[in-house]
Parts: structure tokens; sequence; C-alpha cells
């Protein structure tokens, strides 16, 4: 992954995140290896993962008022709330039902 991955993913803190959380790169890992039927897409399909992931953590410790955590500890269960109330989507751009975690039990 680090080879095809990390090298076209675009310099800036929001790859820094993705990059430096050790949570965000073990579940990408795992998801890149088991997907060798496209080999063509998927390295651009991973760092968008990769990226929207750490951009939910950037949210995240913005949220919690820690600069330093992890996804790890963003998903302790006394963040689980905050992961519920954390608005994700911009103001004003339609959220698909199925992605509002809002509505979600």
């Amino acid at each position: 992954m680090q080879l095809e991955v990390f090298p076209i993913l675009h310099q800036d803190a929001i790859t820094d995140t993705a990059i430096s959380d050790p949570l965000i790169v073990a579940l990408e890992e795992v998801h890149f290896m088991s997907s060798i039927v496209n080999r063509i897409k998927r390295k651009n399909y991973r760092s968008y993962r990769m990226r929207l992931a750490a951009r939910l953590l950037l949210l995240l410790r913005k949220e919690m008022d820690h600069p330093e955590a992890t996804m790890w500890d963003a998903l302790d269960v006394g963040y689980l709330t905050l992961l519920q109330n954390v608005p994700f989507w911009p103001e004003g751009k339609p959220v698909k039902a199925k992605w509002n975690i809002r509505r979600w039990p």
C-alpha cells in the first residue's frame, strides 16, 4: 500500500493525519490487500477512503478539544454521542439517507 497509495495522496494536513494515524492505515491496509480484483482503481479508492477517515478524525479532534487524539481515542465509549453529532457534511449539502448517522438507532 505504501508503494501504490501513499505517493498519489495530496500533501496537506488531511494526508498527514491519515498517514500518522495507525488505525486508519491498518484498516486501509487490510482492505487494500483484499481488493486484488481491480488493481487499477484500488489505489484511488483507498486514497479517497483514507482521506475521508482523516477528515472525520480532524472533525472529532476539533469537537473533543484534543489535537493529538487518534482514531482509537475517538472510538472510546465516552465519545459515541460526539461521533453521532459531528457535522460531517457541510450545511446545505444534501446527505443520502443511508449515510445520515443522526437517524441511526
